[in-house]
């Protein structure tokens, strides 16, 4: 049943734990990969379940087979997403992560 939904190429960045210098936070450069996944938007129910300020945003749902964590940037069709939540399948039955994502709102150049 998986492999009908992972039907799209995406590209994950994922960045490493940041340092602080003088007082400044320095973020380490991402790790890119591309994963196979579904992303769909959320349902009436999972819209509910956002905090009140959060469900006028733009959240989606994506369904993969590969590691997802929270804090990953997602790129998918040329719009920022940030995974915020997370559920692991991976021991049950049909292999896959869950999870819910949130438009970003800043452009690719401030990341």
């Amino acid at each position: 049943m998986i492999d009908l939904l992972t039907n799209e190429t995406v590209t994950i960045r994922r960045y490493g734990a940041g340092s602080y210098s003088d007082g400044y936070y320095t973020r380490p450069p991402a790790t890119t990969v591309s994963i196979r996944a579904a992303i769909q938007p959320l349902d009436g129910r999972e819209l509910l379940q956002l905090p009140e300020g959060d469900r006028l945003k733009d959240h989606r749902v994506i369904f993969s087979r590969s590691y997802i964590q929270p804090g990953d940037i997602v790129e998918y069709m040329d719009t920022l997403y940030e995974i915020v939540e997370v559920e692991d399948w991976s021991r049950y039955c049909i292999f896959h992560y869950r999870a819910i994502m949130r438009r970003l709102d800043i452009q690719d150049e401030q990341l």
